[in-house]
């Protein structure tokens, strides 16, 4: 029986998102995410260029791992059941794609624009660099939307087929709950709320990877056996 790399990729995409929110923490705190102003932003980048590189060139191996995920995911569930859930499968891979392609702008061209940044000699160059910051923020909106739903949707499917637990379906919904609400998190109105959807995202999507990674060996193991 051929190897198959699926079960390995999803438990190196879970330890992925645990490294993404101590690296994104740390970004946060010196002003590389979430920056109010492209001057700070800049700065920022400038004066701590290796967590930069080391932050969005993780998130590029993130999503390209996430992208072997999937379609190792749509192999283990069948896909001659529940046809409809392809569609479902597509999205995430599209929203994946748009993911790479925004953490592969800011790794490579974020850097880029804080040196021209600080070389500008008018504030008019300086607003025309600045506005260049925005370009595509929002794409990373529709990652987070697409893949709370493949999650959501996939562990429903799995536990209809009978292919993983009641509680890690369980745990993907809970997942993906929190992966569609990280949008709208600010404009939560109870503070306790307002970090919710990150935790949701966080302990949620790392387990059910890593999880989901170990019920595929199983199989793949017990399928050898026999």
């Amino acid at each position: 029986m051929r190897f198959r790399p699926g079960p390995l990729l999803a438990f190196v995409s879970g330890i992925l998102v645990v490294a993404l929110a101590v690296l994104s923490s740390g970004s946060v705190q010196r002003g590389m995410i979430g920056a109010d102003s492209a001057e700070g932003l800049y700065q920022a980048i400038q004066e701590f260029p290796r967590l930069h590189y080391v932050t969005w060139g993780t998130y590029v191996l993130f999503f390209l791992v996430m992208l072997g995920v999937i379609a190792a995911v749509r192999e283990y569930r069948r896909p001659s059941d529940f046809d409809w859930a392809s569609w479902v499968e597509s999205v995430a891979a599209i929203s994946l794609a748009i993911g790479l392609l925004d953490a592969f702008r800011r790794l490579v061209v974020l850097p880029l624009q804080a040196e021209a940044y600080s070389a500008a000699t008018s504030d008019i160059s300086r607003e025309i660099v600045a506005s260049q910051r925005f370009f595509l923020d929002q794409w990373q909106y529709i990652f987070s939307l697409g893949i709370g739903v493949w999650i959501i949707v996939v562990s429903i499917v799995l536990r209809a087929s009978g292919l993983i637990p009641r509680s890690l379906s369980i745990v993907g919904i809970f997942a993906g709950t929190g992966s569609i609400f990280r949008p709208f998190e600010s404009r939560l109105v109870v503070p306790l709320l307002v970090e919710a959807p990150d935790l949701m995202t966080l302990f949620g999507s790392a387990t059910w990877l890593i999880w989901i990674g170990v019920v595929m060996y199983r199989s793949q193991t017990a399928s050898r056996t026999v």
